[in-house]
């Protein structure tokens, strides 16, 4: 192979390579193991601490339902009753609204309250057209559930907690999910105007971007927002063994210009690289990834991969002493240095067990080939030795 085949030959395999791990990184499951890599960098990078003040902090207000239940009658998928069970107080829910909705003066609601089908209260009727009248607010819904009305689908968006193949816990935030809206890009579009676009593999939002995305979480469940959260009953007012609550709603500013974050924050809970984290805040994170542009596409970092991967596709060709050096010290060391300099720099993990397996295919298939012609030609080299004897003793004899 000449030096200029052994060029084009290495750019067009490093180029196949970055687009394959590039579908394999932006795909909506983790394939290697992600989870383990971020948290080794957490550690490296802040030591594991988690105290840190984050500037959105105050501009959030969280106010849990967890403590706030009505008892409710739940039936099955054909309409029969099947018992009484313990369901968010709609009803303080509903007054909770009615005040955000009469003052209008806050930026954006979560709210990340499940309104089951099968679960009906009094409430129900009015309490979803109070949502649908609402401006700037989104309700998430499952993968494999429906909302209690159809009404509401034009304020939900999807919730998928995606998992990996080789671990169980939260690792990666699709975006987009089948065509389906996440509840993050629900928010972005309705307070940007701008959405993820699909071409093809490719997706868009005026420059490339990814589709999933592993989350930073900007803003952690750390001291610095545990007192920014609130119960349902003490901010409507409530009366609990005997003590009188009186209405937060009462004070000015509570909601002014606030994400209002509402939610189970003590049973909604998903394991992430930070440990537990509560729903409402792993999807106002991914919003916030999608407000800082964290889910675009770096030039800068994808021409760092690729040259990176030409390098190792070239020195696999090779038979100089960085082919040694590639064969002693393999693929996947330098791989997950890459993998390292991409996080610290531009905040992503790409697929490091696609871009290794990659590799050890190339590496054993000229290997292969490799070995397959020194066979041939010791093959040859034994015959011809052959040869030659038979006729030196043909010679003798003759």
């Amino acid at each position: 192979m000449t030096r200029r085949q052994k060029i084009v030959l290495s750019s067009l395999l490093s180029l196949l390579f970055l687009t394959v791990t590039w579908i394999a990184t932006n795909s909506r499951v983790s394939l290697g193991g992600e989870k383990s890599k971020l948290q080794w960098f957490e550690i490296l990078t802040n030591g594991g601490a988690d105290e840190e003040h984050c500037d959105m902090a105050d501009s959030v207000v969280l106010i849990d339902v967890h403590y706030d239940k009505q008892l409710v009658l739940e039936k099955d998928d054909d309409g029969m009753p099947i018992g009484m069970v313990a369901a968010t107080d709609k009803q303080k829910l509903k007054k909770l609204l009615e005040y955000l909705h009469q003052g209008n003066d806050y930026r954006y609601i979560l709210l990340d309250v499940f309104l089951d089908k099968n679960i009906s209260s009094p409430e129900d009727s009015s309490l979803y057209q109070l949502i649908v009248s609402m401006p700037r607010i989104v309700i998430p819904y499952p993968e494999t559930s429906a909302l209690a009305d159809t009404c509401l689908n034009c304020k939900a968006g999807h919730a998928q907690y995606t998992t990996a193949i080789w671990e169980n816990d939260f690792v990666k935030y699709p975006f987009l999910t089948n065509g389906k809206e996440s509840v993050a890009l629900k928010m972005y579009q309705d307070l940007t105007g701008r959405t993820i676009t699909k071409h093809g593999f490719l997706y868009t939002d005026r420059w490339p971007v990814r589709k999933s995305a592993i989350l930073t979480f900007e803003l952690r469940e750390n001291s610095d927002l545990s007192f920014r959260k609130h119960y349902l009953g003490w901010v409507v007012g409530d009366t609990l063994a005997g003590e009188v609550y009186g209405s937060m709603l009462n004070e000015p500013g509570f909601a002014t210009d606030k994400y209002v974050l509402i939610g189970d924050f003590k049973e909604d809970r998903h394991n992430t690289y930070l440990g537990e984290m509560s729903g409402p805040v792993i999807n106002f994170n991914a919003y916030l990834t999608l407000l800082h542009g964290h889910h675009r596409i770096s030039l800068l970092m994808l021409t760092i991969m690729w040259g990176v991967f030409f390098w190792l596709v070239w020195i696999v060709f090779s038979h100089s002493v960085l082919s040694q050096i590639f064969l002693w010290l393999g693929a996947p060391t330098i791989l997950f240095l890459l993998c390292i300099v991409t996080y610290l720099v531009f905040h992503e993990v790409y697929d490091i067990l696609t871009a290794t397996t990659l590799f050890y295919l190339l590496r054993t298939a000229v290997e292969a080939r490799r070995n397959k012609k020194i066979l041939i030609e010791r093959y040859y080299k034994i015959k011809n030795y052959i040869c030659t004897w038979k006729r030196k003793i043909e010679s003798r004899f003759c």
